[in-house]
């Protein structure tokens, strides 16, 4: 019996052990946390944008737009494609169908977003006449026609290039992107987009 008991000083050096063992795996965890939620980390495509799926039910509180203190909610209205059309020198805007959305969000779902898009590839977006999906809302109160329509999320493509970004929906002061490289996504989505509904 007494050979099973731990001297005191063992018993403290266990005692601070197990202590050190969880404050150790506590501040891992955090970290991971941090890493994982931080608005800089690694993104999966299909994490940032609606899926086709759900896009119907899509809904939207925006308690900043009015001084009234109940939330004025937004409703999904429709996909808009907008692009500069070089051959008459004019910006363009399409409306993109459920379908066709569909398919580019199954061409990009699984593609892992640039851990640093940093200022050059910023800077691409800049430069030319980037082409954007726009992701559009209605005033659900007052879903007519007559209503303004409000860009709930834009995803921006690299004009002519393999670089698109999509813009983070959050709170706080100045906009938040994620970007991605996609070869050729420009001229994937000008096929898929404006082609398609030409024919």
């Amino acid at each position: 019996m007494k050979g099973n008991k731990l001297s005191k000083p063992r018993q403290i050096r266990t005692l601070l052990f197990v202590f050190g063992s969880g404050i150790a795996a506590a501040c891992i965890l955090v970290l991971g946390m941090l890493y994982y939620y931080n608005h800089q980390g690694v993104y999966l495509a299909k994490n940032v944008l609606p899926s086709p799926k759900n896009i119907s039910s899509l809904h939207y509180a925006d308690s900043s737009s009015r001084k009234e203190k109940d939330p004025v909610f937004h409703a999904f209205d429709r996909f808009e494609f907008s692009y500069f059309d070089p051959a008459v020198k004019l910006w363009k805007h399409i409306d993109v169908n459920l379908d066709d959305y569909a398919k580019f969000y199954e061409m990009i779902a699984n593609e892992k977003s640039l851990l640093d898009g940093g200022e050059s590839v910023g800077n691409v977006f800049h430069v030319g006449h980037p082409a954007s999906l726009s992701i559009n809302m209605r005033e659900r109160k007052n879903f007519s026609s007559q209503s303004i329509p409000m860009a709930f999320l834009v995803v921006s493509f690299e004009e002519n290039g393999n670089y698109y970004r999509v813009q983070l929906r959050q709170q706080g002061a100045g906009e938040h992107w994620v970007y991605f490289y996609h070869p050729d996504i420009y001229n994937q989505v000008l096929k898929l987009f404006v082609i398609h509904h030409e024919n």
